[in-house]
């Protein structure tokens, strides 16, 4: 029988980069974060319904991708949510005010209710994962809890903007133990080897 407990997920809101977003030194992050995959393991990211355009208090939903030209070695937690790994997706954006690539993690949810797993070894075959953001759910919160960091505007400007993800789905092998499997977070963090291009309206 499942059991329903609440599982607070740290949300961190950090910067790194000092390019902005029409810049092609904003994807100096995920190059650099690309060379720390495991070897032969791919994450590619799109929107589920293909569009390009949203507005800002929209919930964009996500298809994570992952493949490995190794088989049975990685394994990939498709849950989104009912376990701590399925909520652990980071979202990166650049965009309009947006000085510094900044880390959106993860996607809002402040606990996941346990517990559901599907976890699964990444092959050759796409293994998808779906995940989802509200962009201004997001900024609001990161704005609250990191109030002292500058240039930091409380809202999200209309315009074009990127977005790539890093998550913590992946680890090798199976977890090792039953609380592992709702409970812990894989040892790997992977990154998505494109960047999604949005443009976003106002409501």
């Amino acid at each position: 029988m499942k059991i329903r407990l609440a599982v607070l997920v740290l949300c961190i809101g950090s910067c790194a980069s000092n390019a902005q977003s029409n810049s092609p030194q904003s994807e100096e992050e995920p190059a650099r974060d690309i060379e720390q995959n495991p070897p032969g393991v791919t994450l590619a990211i799109a929107t589920v319904d293909g569009r390009s355009t949203y507005r800002v208090s929209d919930q964009i939903r996500f298809t994570l991708s992952f493949t490995s030209k190794e088989s049975s070695l990685y394994t990939a937690e498709l849950t989104p949510g009912g376990n701590v790994a399925g909520s652990n997706d980071d979202f990166v954006i650049t965009g309009p005010g947006i000085a510094k690539p900044t880390h959106l993690l993860p996607d809002l949810n402040l606990g996941v209710v346990c517990c559901g797993s599907d976890r699964k070894y990444i092959r050759q075959k796409p293994l998808a994962a779906t995940s989802s953001l509200n962009l201004r759910l997001a900024w609001e919160f990161l704005n609250r809890r990191h109030p002292t960091i500058p240039a930091r505007p409380a809202d999200l400007k209309p315009g074009d903007y990127a977005i790539f993800v890093r998550t913590r789905r992946v680890m090798r092998g199976l977890p090792k133990s039953q609380h592992d499997v709702y409970f812990a977070v894989g040892d790997i963090v992977v990154t998505s080897s494109n960047i999604v291009h949005i443009k976003i309206l106002t409501d």
